[in-house]
């Protein structure tokens, strides 16, 4: 998989999502397969979620780094 690919799952993701009010989300390629994603996403509750990944979809995906920050 390409890692336009995932990036393009995780923003159709976030778009269907019926819970998910705004977002906030960068994406940064760093090679065909490996990308850099960080964002916020603020809920309807009023809550948010936060969080960044590097990710590799050379061979499935392995997020290599990854933090996710629920307030």
């Amino acid at each position: 998989m390409r890692i336009e690919e995932y990036f393009d799952t995780l923003r159709k993701v976030i778009d269907e999502s019926p819970i998910v009010q705004s977002a906030r989300v960068t994406y940064d390629k760093r090679s065909p397969c490996i990308g850099f994603v960080r964002g916020a996403l603020y809920l309807l509750d009023g809550s948010q979620l936060h969080f960044r990944e590097f990710v590799d979809t050379n061979a499935g995906i392995d997020r290599y780094m990854y933090a996710y920050h629920y307030q």
